[in-house]
């Protein structure tokens, strides 16, 4: 959007967000070239960090925090990650293939905050 209003630019101010300065602009490229991430990543439940091997399908930011969503080599569930845990991020030369016709949005459609949730309706008779 900012893009599209370049005679107004310096009059619109968007907030620095430190999530974004170390890892942001490789998983974006990442993304363009449908590219595998290396990813160390210190999730906060753990003492120790991960070695994952990440599909990046898309990120979002929530609450002045970036997150990447996708699965990994080993698990085919979408999971999110936090830009602010990830301690070290390379490019692989690995590529995937993007699911035909996914959507982040609905993805996240049921979502509360950064995490899907799924709905069950109960049916009492």
């Amino acid at each position: 959007m900012v893009h599209e209003n370049k005679s107004i630019r310096n009059r619109i101010l968007v907030e620095d967000v430190p999530s974004a300065l170390q890892h942001l602009t490789d998983i974006l490229e990442a993304m363009r070239e449908n590219r595998v991430l290396e990813i160390e990543y210190h999730p906060f439940y753990l003492e120790e960090s991960q070695h994952i091997q990440l599909l990046p399908y898309f990120v979002k930011l929530y609450e002045r925090r970036w997150y990447v969503y996708g699965p990994t080599q080993e698990n085919r569930q979408i999971k999110v990650y936090a830009l602010d845990r990830v301690q070290r991020l390379s490019i692989s030369g690995q590529t995937f293939r993007m699911p035909k016709g996914f959507s982040a949005e609905e993805h996240l459609a049921t979502s509360i905050g950064i995490t899907p949730i799924r709905i069950f309706r109960r049916v009492v008779s």
